[in-house]
């Protein structure tokens, strides 16, 4: 089953934004109703593999870190979560990368011809947009992991007043009352 329309148009969207953002080409992605963003974990282990890339980059959020790392196992290559301030020298590439919820920095380098890097949305500002770009948008097939998804449903939105609150923990800057 294909994704519903109104996520379609995101996806083509999103691929149309990323060409002219610079990407030579994007794929989309569709999530079968019954299917998991995990499937799609040897599909593009597999177009890595035809393709060649140097980077693969990803979103630093729980599924985009979970498949990242999928996908870095099946290519035998690196994988920075949370990655910042990524150079090049030569064959070295060298990521930052968060640790302790933020609170240090980890530098770390690899000379591998694959690098994953999980990475914020805001990590970097984007690249100035070039409408008369164009490139190719494929759709990337999904390949079932054997779990099968029964129900989707939203989460409930929680809300909270800090200034009610009788204590207020914030992890890594102490505690108050």
């Amino acid at each position: 089953a294909a994704a519903s329309g109104g996520y379609k148009r995101q996806e083509d969207a999103a691929a149309k934004q990323a060409i002219a953002c610079g990407a030579d080409a994007a794929s989309r992605l569709p999530l079968p109703a019954a299917g998991m963003w995990e499937g799609y974990a040897t599909p593009l282990a597999e177009k890595a593999r035809a393709d060649q890339p140097s980077f693969i980059l990803a979103s630093a959020s729980r599924r985009g870190r979970d498949v990242a790392a999928q996908v870095a196992a099946l290519m035998d290559a690196p994988c920075f979560t949370d990655g910042k301030n990524i150079t090049v020298s030569g064959d070295t590439v060298t990521c930052e990368t968060l640790m302790y919820g933020g609170a240090a920095v980890k530098t770390a380098s690899t000379t591998a011809p694959l690098v994953l890097v999980t990475m914020g949305d805001k990590a970097y500002d984007p690249a100035p947009a070039d409408a008369s770009r164009s490139g190719d948008v494929a759709v990337l097939p999904y390949a079932s992991n054997g779990a099968t998804v029964t129900e989707r449903r939203a989460r409930p939105a929680q809300t909270g007043n800090l200034g009610e609150a009788a204590k207020v923990v914030g992890v890594g800057r102490g505690f108050t009352e």
